[in-house]
C-alpha cells in the first residue's frame, strides 16, 4: 500500500467528518480531523505504523480550552488538548483481531485493502455517535471538567487530562486555580516539592519538569487567574 493513496482514500472515506465542519489534515504518521466551535476545538485524531499494511492505532477524540491552553503556551510555548477520551470499542467482524502476548489489542486496525478504510471509517462513526458526542456534552466548560475532578479519584484524572510534554499536572493546577477549588494551594505546593525533591536528586526527567514549572510559579501564587 501507499502512503499517498492512503491518506487519499481515508480523505474520501472520512467525508462525513469533514461534512460537519472538521478540517482534515495530516502530520508525519498522523492523522487530525479538526473543528472550531464556540471559541473551542474539538478533533479527532488517529497514527499508524507501516509495515507490509498499515497498522492504525491511538483512535481518540480531544477538547481543547484554550483559557487554559493559553496559560501553558505562554510559559512553555507548548499549544495542546486539554482532555481526551480514546476509542475503546469491539473491532468490526470484518477485521482480523490483532493479538499481543495473548491480548487483544483494542483499538487497534490492521489496513490490508484500500477498502478496508470505509469499514474503518464505520467503526470511527459509530464511536463518534456513541461516545464522542456525549462526551463533548458533558465538558462544555472548565467548571464541568472541575466537578468530574472532585467526584473521581486521583489516578483517574490522567485518564481524562491530555499528558503531552508532562503538562497533566499543570493543566489539573489550572483548572483548580481558576474553579477556586479549595484543594489548589496545597497540592501546588506538594506537586513543586516532590519535583524539587526529585531534581535536586538529579533524577531524570523531574530536572526539566521543575525548571519548566518553576515557571509557573507566578501564575500559581498570584491572585489574579490569567
Amino acid at each position: 500500500m501507499n502512503r499517498k493513496e492512503f491518506i487519499k482514500q481515508v480523505g474520501i472515506d472520512f467525508k462525513w467528518l469533514i461534512d460537519l465542519g472538521y478540517n482534515f489534515s495530516t502530520i508525519e504518521r498522523s492523522v487530525y480531523f479538526r473543528k472550531i466551535s464556540n471559541h473551542n476545538e474539538f478533533s479527532l485524531s488517529f497514527y499508524w505504523a507501516e509495515y507490509n499494511d498499515f497498522l492504525i492505532m491511538g483512535v481518540s477524540c480531544c477538547k481543547l480550552f484554550p483559557d487554559v491552553e493559553r496559560i501553558i503556551k505562554k510559559h512553555t510555548g507548548n499549544y495542546n488538548d486539554t482532555i481526551g477520551k480514546t476509542m475503546n470499542m469491539d473491532i468490526p467482524n470484518k477485521f482480523i483481531p490483532i493479538i499481543n502476548n495473548g491480548e487483544f489489542e483494542w483499538n487497534t486496525f490492521s489496513i490490508t485493502d484500500y477498502s478496508q478504510i470505509a469499514l474503518f471509517s464505520d467503526a470511527v462513526k459509530l464511536f463518534y455517535e456513541k461516545e464522542v458526542l456525549s462526551f463533548f456534552e458533558e465538558f462544555k466548560t472548565v467548571e464541568d471538567i472541575m466537578n468530574w475532578m472532585s467526584k473521581t479519584d486521583m489516578e483517574e484524572h490522567s485518564d481524562l487530562l491530555v499528558s503531552s510534554n508532562n503538562s497533566m499536572m499543570l493543566r489539573k493546577l489550572i483548572i483548580m486555580k481558576k474553579c477556586n477549588d479549595d484543594g489548589f494551594d496545597n497540592l501546588y505546593q506538594e506537586y513543586r516539592d516532590y519535583l524539587k525533591e526529585q531534581s535536586d536528586n538529579n533524577q531524570t526527567p523531574f530536572v526539566a519538569m521543575f525548571e519548566e514549572f518553576k515557571k509557573f510559579d507566578e501564575y500559581f501564587t498570584s491572585d489574579k487567574l490569567t
